[in-house]
């Protein structure tokens, strides 16, 4: 069951002024491509298939229920999430909550009185911090490192005969980070 997000972040986990600063742009100009390598860069991190393996600001996902007699086992695909919620389709191409028993314990859950038909019902979630202040500020100063690194380098580099596609420390300054899936 791979998770699907439903909504993204609210919000950039870095702002524009604080781009613009660390890339020393004086000009609004590149605002646009600034904004773009942002995104660019917290969508190469996050999610299920991001860098990191987790959410970095607060986004709502959710996984198709499966059926059967007994209560549904889930592992949960990060590690903060919250808010857990069972839908079902409505008849009009839209989701209705379904009054179902969810028991969370860490990075697994359980759903429990879904009839033994159930048929596309699914888990909904929040994951990620809630505010971009919450956020370890190393995670936003790689986003800073690698908006840099692709402001100055807007084609594939090469040191010293070796290509190089990521500053070094934006892998540093990550990995303590990264969600490692329950097996």
């Amino acid at each position: 069951m791979r998770p699907v997000r439903i909504s993204a972040p609210a919000s950039p986990l870095v702002t524009l002024e604080d781009l613009r600063q660390q890339v020393r742009a004086g000009t609004a100009e590149e605002d646009a491509l600034l904004e773009a390598y942002e995104r660019a860069a917290v969508d190469w991190m996050d999610g299920y298939s991001g860098r990191l393996g987790r959410c970095i600001l607060a986004q709502t996902w959710a996984m198709t229920v499966p059926f059967g007699s007994g209560p549904a086992l889930f592992t949960l695909p990060f590690p903060d999430c919250r808010d857990l919620t069972v839908e079902r389709p409505d008849g009009a191409d839209g989701w209705e909550e379904f009054d179902a028993e969810i028991q969370q314990d860490g990075e697994s859950a359980s759903v429990s009185g879904l009839p033994s038909d159930a048929t596309g019902y699914r888990l909904k979630f929040v994951a990620g911090w809630s505010d971009p202040s919450e956020v370890p500020n190393n995670l936003k100063q790689a986003v800073r490192f690698i908006v840099t690194h692709w402001s100055e380098n807007r084609s594939a580099v090469i040191s010293n005969g070796t290509p190089s596609a990521m500053p070094f420390a934006v892998e540093a300054m990550i990995s303590p980070l990264i969600h490692v899936f329950p097996v």
